[in-house]
């Protein structure tokens, strides 16, 4: 994956909250909010291999970061959520998750730049 200087598209988050600054600081302050507790339990699923809340915890997060603009994040949870469907968890997720957490980071870091 590439590392965009950005971990959201700024462009699709301003079409998204049609550029209202205090709209686009209210909604990464609810995804954060939503998806800390998401990742949180995608870990738990994870480390249990349980494969219904992979799926459903990545799927859900996978399309909170879309709608966001987070594109890098979505890419290793729609793997994620690719694994949950096929009920096969690699020892790649351990490597997913990883990236997930690291673009979590991102996003976190940059909403409080704004």
């Amino acid at each position: 994956m590439a590392n965009l200087p950005h971990p959201i598209d700024m462009t699709l988050l301003q079409h998204v909250t049609r550029g209202h600054p205090e709209k686009i600081r209210q909604l990464l302050s609810v995804y954060l909010k939503q998806n800390d507790q998401t990742l949180q339990g995608l870990k738990e699923a994870i480390e249990s291999s349980d494969m219904e809340k992979i799926l459903q915890k990545a799927h859900a997060m996978a399309g909170a970061s879309v709608f966001l603009g987070a594109i890098e994040l979505s890419v290793p949870l729609f793997e994620l959520e690719r694994m949950g469907k096929s009920g096969r968890l690699t020892p790649k997720s351990r490597d997913l998750i990883t990236l997930v957490e690291k673009e979590f980071a991102r996003v976190h870091s940059f909403f409080n730049t704004l």
